[in-house]
């Protein structure tokens, strides 16, 4: 499991093979789950959020 947080530059976090939690602070984030649970929140600006092949919750 990884927990992978951005910064309020923009940042493209990408999920591993397990669960994961993206978070992305600000900025223009690209949030991708790879594969397992994941969890992706977008931060305050526009963000592109990308489910993995599981079920996976998004929050932008």
């Amino acid at each position: 499991m990884a927990v992978r947080i951005g910064n309020d530059s923009d940042n493209r976090l990408r999920g591993t093979s397990q669960a994961d939690t993206l978070r992305g602070i600000g900025g223009n984030d690209t949030l991708e789950g790879f594969g397992g649970l994941d969890l992706l929140l977008g931060g305050k600006d526009d963000d592109q959020l990308f489910g993995g092949a599981d079920a996976d919750i998004l929050s932008g």
